[in-house]
């Protein structure tokens, strides 16, 4: 995966032009088919982890419940929940909706 190379569902249609997108660090999850990441800095927040990692060009943080084994150095695969990519017009800066 790289900077701007992702697929939200099949038959989702996005106006022509530059997308932009953003997820929130709680919508993350540890998932068996989730993409791979080697996990940068973890910090304890209460009943979750704060962790960093690079995903493509992007630096990332995710919020996983501190009851799942998190290393620093050590490989993680993370998915997003459903229907929540925020995607924005590059452009206008407008948002287009959750995917």
């Amino acid at each position: 995966m790289k900077t701007g190379d992702f697929v939200l569902r099949e038959k989702v249609a996005l106006p022509d032009g530059p997308v932009r997108a953003g997820v929130r660090p709680e919508m993350f999850v540890v998932s068996e088919n989730g993409t791979p990441v080697i996990v940068h800095k973890t910090q304890l927040r209460g009943r979750d982890f704060l962790v960093d990692f690079d995903m493509g060009d992007n630096h990332v943080r995710a919020l996983i419940d501190n009851d799942i084994d998190v290393q620093e150095g050590k490989e993680l695969k993370v998915s997003v929940k459903p229907d929540t990519i925020l995607c924005f017009d590059a452009d206008t800066k407008l948002a287009l909706g959750k995917f």
